[in-house]
C-alpha cells in the first residue's frame, strides 16, 4: 500500500507538471502575440506620419504619393492580418491538444483511484500517464527549440509511431527540414521516416 501511496503521489505530481507547463507554454505564446501586435501597431502609426511629411513637401505629386502609401498600407495590413491569423492557429491548436491529453489524464486518475480496479490495470493506467506526460514534455522541447531555430512558431504532435511537425514557414528549404529533422531525432526516439513536417501557409 506504501508503493501505491507513493506512486500515486509521483502520478499526481507529474500531471500538476503538465498542468502548469501547459499554462506557462500558453501565457509566453500569449504575450509573444501580444508583442507582435504592438509592433505592427507601431509601424503602420510610423507609415502614417511619413504620408503626411510627404504629402507636405510634394503638392505636385500628392495624388501618387498617397495612391503608393495606400498601396503599402493594404499589404502591411494583409501580412499583420496573415500572421495573427497563424498566431491564432497555433494558439488554438496547442489549448486543444492540451484539452485532449488533461481528459485522457483525468479518465486514466478514475481507474488509478477506483477501488474495483485490478492491480495490472491500475499499473497499465499509471504507465499511460506517465507516456503523456513524457510526450508533453518532449513536444515542448521539440517546440522551443524550433523557436529558437528561427521560426515564428511551431507545433509538435507525437503519436504511438510518428510525429507531425507544423511550422509557420512557406517554402522550406531542405536545409530547413534538415534542421526540423535533426531536432526531433535528438529529443525524441523517431527516425526521419517517421517525422511528417507540415507548413502552416
Amino acid at each position: 500500500m506504501i508503493v501505491l501511496k507513493r506512486r500515486n503521489i509521483l502520478v499526481l505530481s507529474l500531471v500538476l507538471l503538465l498542468v502548469i507547463t501547459g499554462y506557462i507554454n500558453h501565457r509566453y505564446n500569449q504575450h509573444l502575440g501580444d508583442q507582435k501586435a504592438a509592433e505592427g501597431q507601431v509601424d503602420q502609426e510610423v507609415d502614417q506620419e511619413n504620408q503626411g511629411k510627404q504629402e507636405q513637401k510634394d503638392v505636385e505629386g500628392k495624388v501618387n504619393i498617397k495612391d503608393d502609401f495606400v498601396d503599402v498600407d493594404t499589404d502591411t495590413d494583409t501580412e499583420i492580418t496573415t500572421s495573427q491569423s497563424n498566431m491564432n492557429f497555433f494558439v488554438e491548436y496547442r489549448l486543444e491538444r492540451d484539452q485532449t491529453r488533461s481528459e485522457e489524464v483525468d479518465l486514466l486518475k478514475g481507474i488509478v483511484e477506483d477501488e474495483n480496479s485490478s492491480q495490472d490495470t491500475i499499473k497499465e493506467a499509471q504507465q499511460k500517464i506517465m507516456n503523456i506526460v513524457e510526450r508533453t514534455e518532449q513536444e515542448m522541447t521539440v517546440e522551443n527549440l524550433l523557436k529558437a531555430q528561427g521560426f515564428d512558431d511551431a507545433v509538435a504532435m507525437i503519436h504511438d509511431e510518428s510525429i507531425n511537425i507544423i511550422v509557420s514557414e512557406q517554402n522550406l528549404t531542405d536545409d530547413k527540414v534538415a534542421q526540423i529533422q535533426n531536432i526531433v531525432i535528438n529529443e525524441t526516439d523517431f527516425e526521419i521516416p517517421q517525422i511528417k513536417i507540415i507548413e502552416k501557409r
